[in-house]
């Protein structure tokens, strides 16, 4: 069960507030304006009495600036906004609190007068920098916070880890929360304030109380796991709730088309209903120029059309063809259709209305869709690998290279840290000498309860033998026999924990290369980032951090030469296990066991993905459905979906799996794994 927090308490936590402005900066101040703003629920992770840090995560399209400008708003304190601001390095800190605050050394002035900054965009600004400028920045961070500025950091999941992991160190006491979700309560005002606006009060009737509750109804109890509750209160798909709710719309046709719409469906199923509502909603506003013009009016904007209209107006796609239309009125139609375009509801301007609508049309037009207006699609939110999840689980998702970066980084933005993502790339029926020409890819997200998506998607190689895969790279298992690039849409390639590449050769391409921590790991737990190569590994990416051997290594054999600074991660290829007895073969088994269990979550049980450690133990198939079957026998371990759960008593007595000096070690905890270990062997006779 999480735990729970009012936004209202966490505020009451923070230091006392100020009602001093000094000079004003662009991206640097207190936010003074008093936007409507519905208070979500907060998971709470660590909760100190009197924290330095404040790590505010969440997942894309949350609403983060806008509570980081409530934050100010309430709190009267100063708000850094990194996405509006373009420096971000070991000085830049150091410069806006000197500037805003007229002082020459803002170390000693600024926690006097800022007790409390507040660093919204954390993710925007990681991405635009090298990694030294990152490090340079992250290190500023951990001395203003030492020296008495309590600093409010806020930032996607991922991100806000690997900070919490680098200020940890330097920092005594981190609080941690996260955006989770709104409640029904908290869902029926967001519908309210976003559909209605400031006049919500006066312009609810009956007809429209009655339509919100059966479209939330249908929402929030589609299907009965947990990753409803975060779905039905995630902004974005309240937005959507919103459009279908807007002044003058026929109420009583929403509320008979929602009611008991749950029934067998999922919350995506709901949601497209809403989406296909709204889109058949404008197709019949352009009945009457449909007359004017004499055309069909069920051939005319039809919600395939106003896809594809939308995708060349937003995502760099060309114009549809209209063959439907004939030649000497398509001129006049398309003239006339563009002030309906541009008061879709999809849309704001010339931007997307919200992220809900931006990933709807971005995955149903991937394959027209601008690669690098596909890229930003997906990255705002969770929602493009939850379309493409929804409409392929029965058959593999075709898709190339980019796309798939596309879905991957869409997982990753969906993440929060009660979900736990994993990507396992391999190769079907491949054999030594074959080229491959695809390779298949299982993308899943799964919460701690075990409620799960997942999605099977086959990648089409843009070049056979090589696959090319884009950072930020998380989670990630790839066997691939060929050559395997890893390149960047930033300066940056932003790497692990918790990544294993095996393939015949490694490239990889960037400015600079930063290696992100594990948090879900022990000291026990093997590298973060794990390269195996066979014949080769380049990289134009310098290394930044204190990067050691322990979370990260290159897997090569001693003929393969590797230079500074790689080769001092080098260590030597396992033993082929292929002809050694059941007892060697059972003890890789268990060391590659303790190596790859990570925390669940940021919080939780430890785990490892039955798939992941299948590709990396060396057993036959049968022999390892034999080994797992002793694991969860003797109640050493339990699966859940596709997870493979250490029990709480087993878990205590880890050791480590590589064998490393001044470790916990095998023979430290025999007399608890020898009876396993046997009963393994036995099994694999």
């Amino acid at each position: 069960m999480s735990d729970y927090t009012a936004f209202a308490e966490v505020v009451e936590r923070l230091p006392a507030r100020i009602g001093t402005e000094h000079v004003a900066l662009k991206a640097f101040g207190v936010r003074d304006s008093e936007s409507p703003f519905i208070d979500p629920v907060l998971t709470t992770f660590e909760a100190m009495t009197q924290p330095s840090v404040t790590f505010i995560s969440a997942r894309g399209a949350t609403g983060k600036s806008t509570m980081a400008e409530e934050l100010s708003r309430r709190l009267q304190a100063p708000l850094w906004s990194l996405n509006e601001d373009k420096a971000v390095s070991g000085d830049a800190l150091a410069a806006r609190l000197g500037a805003y605050l007229n002082v020459v050394d803002p170390l000693l002035e600024a926690p006097r007068h800022v007790p409390v900054l507040i660093i919204d965009a954390l993710d925007e600004a990681r991405m635009r920098v090298t990694g030294v400028s990152w490090d340079e920045f992250v290190d500023s961070l951990a001395q203003f916070a030492a020296a008495g500025i309590h600093l409010v950091l806020m930032g996607r999941q991922r991100t806000v880890e690997d900070v919490w992991y680098s200020l940890s160190e330097q920092v005594a006491t981190i609080s941690w929360y996260e955006i989770s979700h709104f409640t029904p309560e908290q869902q029926s005002a967001y519908v309210d304030l976003r559909a209605l606006g400031d006049n919500a009060s006066s312009a609810r009737n009956e007809a429209y109380s009655r339509a919100k509750e059966v479209v939330l109804q249908a929402l929030n109890g589609a299907t009965h796991t947990s990753l409803n509750e975060t779905f039905a209160g995630y902004a974005p798909v309240l937005d959507a709730v919103a459009k279908l709710l807007r002044p003058g719309e026929n109420y009583q046709n929403v509320a008979n088309k929602f009611q008991g719409s749950a029934a067998g469906g999922s919350r995506l199923d709901v949601l497209r209903n809403i989406l296909d509502t709204l889109l058949r909603r404008e197709q019949v506003k352009v009945v009457p120029l449909a007359r004017q013009l004499g055309l069909d009016q069920n051939s005319i904007y039809t919600p395939a059309e106003q896809l594809s209209w939308l995708a060349a107006q937003l995502l760099g796609s060309k114009s549809p063809k209209l063959d439907w239309c004939p030649k000497d009125k398509r001129d006049e139609y398309v003239d006339r259709i563009q002030e309906f375009l541009f008061d879709h509801p999809f849309r704001d301007g010339d931007k997307w209305a919200s992220p809900v609508f931006s990933s709807f049309v971005a995955f149903q037009r991937r394959d027209v869709a601008n690669p690098e207006a596909l890229a930003h699609a997906a990255s705002a939110s969770g929602l493009l690998f939850e379309f493409a999840a929804a409409e392929c689980h029965d058959s593999p998702l075709i898709v190339d290279e980019q796309q798939f970066a596309a879905l991957n980084a869409s997982l990753l933005a969906g993440q929060w840290a009660d979900l736990t993502t994993n990507v396992s790339i391999r190769v079907d029926s491949w054999n030594p000498g074959q080229t491959a020409e695809t390779v298949k890819a299982l993308l899943t997200l799964s919460q701690s309860d075990s409620s799960e998506t997942q999605l099977v998607a086959e990648v089409l190689l843009s070049s056979p033998g090589t696959l090319e895969l884009v950072s930020p790279l998380t989670s990630i298992d790839v066997d691939f026999g060929g050559r395997v690039v890893v390149s960047t849409r930033t300066a940056s390639i932003d790497i692990g924990p918790d990544v294993y590449i095996h393939a015949d050769s490694v490239e990889l391409e960037g400015v600079s290369m930063h290696l992100s921590n594990d948090t879900g790991a022990s000291d026990l737990a093997g590298p973060a980032v794990e390269v195996e190569v066979h014949s080769g590994f380049q990289s134009s990416a310098r290394l930044i951090g204190n990067v050691t051997a322990q979370n990260f290594t290159i897997v090569a054999p001693a003929s393969l030469n590797l230079t500074y600074p790689w080769v001092q991660f080098r260590t030597e290829p396992d033993e082929d296990t292929s002809v050694n007895s059941p007892d060697d073969r059972a003890r890789r088994f268990l060391n590659k066991l303790m190596s790859l269990a990570r925390k669940h979550g940021h919080i939780g049980q430890r785990a490892v993905y039955i798939k992941k450690l299948q590709g990396r133990q060396g057993l036959e198939p049968d022999d390892f459905k034999r080994a797992i079957q002793v694991l969860v026998t003797l109640g050493v371990a339990e699966i859940r979906n596709d997870m493979l759960f250490i029990s709480g008593d087993w878990d205590e007595h880890r050791y480590d799996g590589k064998g490393r000096a001044g470790m916990t070690s095998y023979e430290d905890k025999k007399e608890y794994w020898r009876p396993v270990l046997n009963s393994i062997s036995e099994a694999l006779h």
